[in-house]
């Protein structure tokens, strides 16, 4: 193989590692995004739901002074209120127990794939260069 294409050769292989660098930097700095983005959601959510709890335990310690409600009531709805907030964080815990999962999931299978992939483009390589030595032996054979 003359010099210049193992040269070209060189020059093509470094710029496709240098995209796929690229790629893989690229893809971290985005999941790396996706969870400070996710944290600070949380915490935005976290703090409303605080000011959502502080309002109506406000509102209904307001009813109750001015009269508007008896003390009962205003326990009862504050404990209906409380409890309702608990299951609906329970489904969305769940909920999201199970995304993590079908997600952690799907990247197993992308590992899987990428791999099965990788060792049939390894035996392709192997058989195509026994093929070709053959083949090659063949042609030397005929020759002969």
């Amino acid at each position: 193989m003359p010099v210049s294409q193992v040269v070209l050769e060189c020059s093509v292989l470094l710029d496709k590692l240098h995209k796929l660098d690229q790629n893989h930097l690229q893809r971290s700095l985005l999941v790396r995004h996706e969870e400070a983005s996710a944290q600070v959601q949380r915490q935005i959510v976290v703090r409303r739901r605080v000011e959502l709890h502080k309002i109506f335990t406000e509102e209904l310690e307001e009813a109750t002074r001015m009269g508007e409600m008896e003390r009962n009531v205003a326990n009862d709805l504050q404990h209906d209120y409380f409890t309702c907030q608990e299951q609906l964080e329970e489904v969305l815990d769940v909920f999201l127990a199970t995304h993590r999962s079908v997600l952690g999931e799907r990247h197993a299978q992308r590992q899987f794939l990428v791999h099965s992939l990788q060792s049939l483009k390894s035996l392709i390589c192997e058989v195509f260069a026994k093929t070709s030595g053959q083949v090659e032996s063949w042609f030397q054979e005929l020759r002969r």
